[in-house]
């Protein structure tokens, strides 16, 4: 049986629109181990493109969400410098 829990989180105001998701999986197999992974997805639209990126831990420790914002926001930057 498994569990998971989404959730919003805080992005920067980029482009067009941005969301970020936190995901948290809870699982367990049937010989009764249990496992939890966790992560952050977010994504920007900037007229018809989308910058995805995401990141995890497969032991189930959260991610570092301002690190997290931070590198979404430079490959927001970056992808929108390679069209200029």
């Amino acid at each position: 049986s498994a569990t998971i829990d989404l959730a919003t989180v805080d992005v920067p105001d980029l482009g067009d629109a941005a969301v970020g998701v936190s995901v948290a999986v809870a699982a367990t197999e049937p010989g009764g181990t249990r496992r939890e992974a966790s992560g952050l997805v977010g994504l920007v639209q900037d007229g018809d493109r989308v910058v995805a990126l995401a990141t995890g831990d497969r032991e189930g420790a959260e991610p570092d969400r301002a690190a997290f914002t931070a590198l979404l926001r430079q490959a927001y930057d970056v992808q929108a410098g390679a069209l200029d």
